[in-house]
């Protein structure tokens, strides 16, 4: 680094644990964060080179139809997919669960108490189910609440598509209610 200073050498890539537990930073002025975001349908389908939404609509063109567009339920095997590559492309339907189940065990078991100590790992995980089973059963009743959930799907299928970098077209409104996929 301190021979070639260039820009855009080196990848960092780490736990957002330091964030939390290190008491210095020696990144400042140094290093840039870059938002990541979960692989896009287009990827997980291995349409990579493929136009995005944004390439045809820079170019005058509508947004093309799928030829076999998903119904209610391939939407969800969509989001149940995940965007994180290894368990989307790599792992059974069952080994993805499990990899998914192992993530949000972290998240409530380390990650929570590390942001707030005390907290009890067992009763927010419970709190998360009953959380989570009640919002599902309202979705599925109805049909506005379905509708904001299906267009926050496509909005973060949007951001992913779009990045975050510098210069590029202005940021998508926050989805109300969203949570990562």
């Amino acid at each position: 680094m301190d021979r070639d200073p260039r820009p855009g050498r080196f990848l960092l890539t780490g736990s957002v644990r330091a964030d939390l537990e290190a008491a210095t930073w020696p990144g400042t002025g140094r290093i840039v964060r870059v938002p990541m975001y979960g692989m896009t349908v287009r990827e997980l389908n291995g349409n990579v080179k493929g136009s995005s939404l944004f390439d045809h609509l820079a170019h005058g063109e509508g947004p093309s139809v799928p030829k076999d567009p998903p119904d209610l339920g391939g939407y969800i095997e969509l989001a149940l997919r995940s965007g994180f590559p290894d368990p989307a492309l790599l792992m059974s339907a069952g080994a993805r669960a499990r990899w998914l189940e192992g993530y949000v065990d972290q998240l409530l078991t380390r990650d929570a108490v590390g942001v707030e100590p005390g907290r009890d790992p067992a009763r927010l995980r419970r709190y998360f189910e009953a959380y989570a089973l009640n919002s599902a059963r309202a979705v599925l009743r109805d049909g506005d609440l379905l509708g904001r959930l299906l267009d926050t799907f496509v909005l973060a299928q949007l951001r992913a598509e779009r990045g975050g970098g510098e210069g590029t077209a202005t940021p998508l409104p926050p989805a109300r209610g969203t949570w990562p996929l």
